[in-house]
């Protein structure tokens, strides 16, 4: 009996530390104007997915048919791009310099949240 309420004693106050520390992440990314990561935090914490992107527009426009979601993206792009000629493989690079990356990376400028 002992046990057992050392056991829930011990499960409550680490998911108490837990929350805690999520919550703390959050209040940081909000703070330090990280919007976008705020809210990415509160999706997790909530049980939102942050992977998916698609979802609600598949289930309200497509009655949940990810297939048919699917070609019409395809359909739509190679319409975009169906007068594009095909790139020369010569041209491109077999291997880009992981210093150029950091340098891309560094210049992506993020979304603000409302």
């Amino acid at each position: 009996m002992i046990a057992m309420r050392h056991n829930a004693k011990l499960n409550y106050i680490l998911k108490q530390k837990y929350y805690k520390r999520r919550a703390q992440k959050i209040n940081f990314y909000a703070e330090s104007s990280h919007e976008m990561h705020a809210w990415r935090e509160v999706k997790k914490l909530t049980g939102q997915s942050v992977n998916e992107p698609f979802v609600a527009l598949i289930h309200t426009s497509y009655d949940g048919d990810l297939q048919h979601f699917c070609n019409d993206v395809n359909n739509f792009l190679k319409s975009v791009s169906g007068g594009l000629q095909p790139l020369d493989k010569g041209v491109i690079p077999d291997v880009i310099a992981i210093d150029r990356m950091s340098l891309l990376y560094s210049r992506i400028k993020y979304r603000e949240q409302p």
